[in-house]
């Protein structure tokens, strides 16, 4: 399951606004039913209401963002990606640091 950090990072990277109100009112419910959360708020019409209620359009597509990686990020792979949108944002701000490496014979 993609931590709310992965679904705010990748809602930045495309969208250009983080979307975290949108997040939290989409995994509410996790505080009262746990890992069965996804019953409640995880089809695409519920999403789509409480991404445009909480941030506007952007909210919409933030929320379908984060039912598609909710559906289709292996949990293996969502602390990865988290590392590369990380990466991907200090690239963009121009804060990364980057290694120079000999090349050797």
């Amino acid at each position: 399951m993609p931590s709310r950090g992965l679904h705010r990072k990748l809602s930045k990277f495309l969208l250009g606004d983080d979307c975290n109100a949108t997040h939290a009112a989409i995994d509410y419910p996790f505080r009262f039913i746990g890992r069965g959360h996804r019953r409640l708020f995880h089809d695409p019409l519920s999403a789509a209401i409480i991404g445009y209620v909480m941030d506007s359009y952007k909210g919409v597509a933030s929320a379908e963002l984060h039912l598609m990686a909710d559906k289709y990020l292996n949990p293996r792979y969502a602390k990865i990606a988290e590392k590369a949108l990380s990466y991907a944002a200090k690239l963009r701000s121009g804060t990364a640091r980057i290694r120079n490496y000999k090349l050797e014979k």
